[in-house]
């Protein structure tokens, strides 16, 4: 008995969107307090957003992939 091909079908679909950056909520910026300072006394240091680079702005791109393939009742 041969082995019946199995027909399928793959879709990919890219969804690319440039949203702000959730860390520094489009500043650039965050503010950092030293090690050790749990009740933030000290002032803080602001640094460049480590995860736009300073930007504020965030590439995004989604890949989604559907995969087709017949469904036969046993």
């Amino acid at each position: 008995m041969e082995k019946q091909r199995k027909e399928q079908k793959i879709f990919h679909r890219y969804i690319r969107t440039v949203e702000v950056c959730g860390k520094c909520g489009g500043e650039g910026k965050i503010l950092v307090w030293p090690e050790g300072d749990l009740w933030k006394q000290d002032e803080p240091t602001e640094e460049t957003c480590p995860l736009c680079e300073g930007s504020g702005m965030l590439r995004k791109t989604v890949t989604i992939t559907t995969d087709l393939t017949p469904f036969k009742r046993e």
